[in-house]
């Protein structure tokens, strides 16, 4: 099942997508196939970078549908199926050191996020879940993990993203 999700043909795609954005400068902190559980219709490539509260997702998406349109990227890897996850999401967090080799091969592991509010009723603090967001993610469907979570982009990492930026431009 997992195989008819994550075919070797979709995780070649990948991988061909992110050397793409390294060769132009643009360097994710991590990237991985995620989907919610029995929901393969959300699959996607999910990319961590601590760039994301630096210049911004919006910034980050133009610029990758900007590729995709100048034929810098894969023409047969659509960017639509790309998400975005920067150090305040908890995603980024959850998966920041994740150990891939320990996973279940046939269970894959599933990242659970809780967000939610405390109260107090009749002195006791309540904790009130507001959402609560669940990722599977099987082994083979990671490229590369989060070594430890970022606050902010390391210069070298800004640098690589200006050049990101003028690479594309030149190409405009």
């Amino acid at each position: 099942m997992v195989e008819e999700i994550v075919t070797p043909e979709r995780l070649e795609a990948g991988e061909r997508y992110l050397g793409s954005l390294r060769a132009l400068g643009f360097e994710p902190d991590g990237a991985l196939w995620s989907m919610r559980p029995s929901d393969p219709s959300s699959l996607e490539l999910s990319i961590f970078s601590s760039l994301v509260e630096k210049v911004g997702p919006l910034t980050i998406y133009r610029a990758l549908f900007d590729a995709y349109d100048q034929g810098k990227t894969p023409a047969d890897f659509d960017p639509w199926i790309v998400s975005l996850y920067g150090p305040h999401q908890t995603f980024f967090d959850a998966v920041a050191g994740f150990d891939a080799a320990s996973v279940d091969p046939d269970k894959g592991a599933a990242f659970v996020m809780c967000g939610g509010s405390d109260h107090e009723e009749g002195g006791n603090v309540v904790r009130t879940t507001d959402f609560e967001i669940v990722r599977i993610v099987h082994r083979e469907w990671v490229y590369k993990v989060l070594e430890q979570p970022r606050a902010s982009p390391a210069a070298s990492s800004l640098r690589r993203w200006r050049r990101f930026e003028e690479n594309l431009a030149r190409a405009a």
